[in-house]
C-alpha cells in the first residue's frame, strides 16, 4: 500500500526494494538464533525511515514471524509456504485487474 499510493515519495518502489533487501540480508547474515522480536524491530525503523509510517496494529510482528517460519522452512528444504504465497499472490493480482476492469467499464458507461 505504500508503495503504490507512494507514501515513500517517487521513489517508493525503490525504497520497497531496498526494504526487501535489508530483511533479506538480516535473514541470511544474522547469526541465529533469530528472533522475531528483534526482526520487527528492524522492520519497524527500516519502514518507520524510508516511508514515515508506523503501524500500531502488530502487522509487522505478525508479517515477521510468518517471515521467519519460512525461512525456517527454506532451511529444511520445504517451499510449500513459499509456493502458497506465490499462488496467493497470483490470485491476488488476478483478483485485482478484475476489479480494475470492471471499474473500467462501469466508468464508460
Amino acid at each position: 500500500m505504500e508503495v503504490e499510493n507512494q507514501w515513500g515519495g517517487h521513489d517508493s518502489r525503490a525504497k520497497a526494494d531496498n526494504f526487501a533487501a535489508s530483511v533479506l540480508s538480516w535473514l541470511c547474515n544474522s547469526k541465529g538464533p533469530h528472533y522475531f522480536e528483534d526482526l520487527a524491530d528492524m522492520m519497524d525503523a527500516e519502514i518507520s525511515e524510508l516511508f514515515n509510517a508506523d503501524f500500531q496494529d502488530n502487522s509487522i510482528e505478525e508479517v515477521a514471524k510468518q517471515l521467519l517460519i519460512m525461512h525456517e522452512e527454506c532451511l529444511q528444504s520445504n517451499y510449500s509456504s513459499i509456493e502458497k504465497l506465490r499462488n496467493s499472490h497470483v490470485q491476488g493480482n488476478a483478483v485485482s485487474q478484475s476489479r480494475q476492469h470492471m471499474v473500467q467499464r462501469a466508468n464508460a458507461r
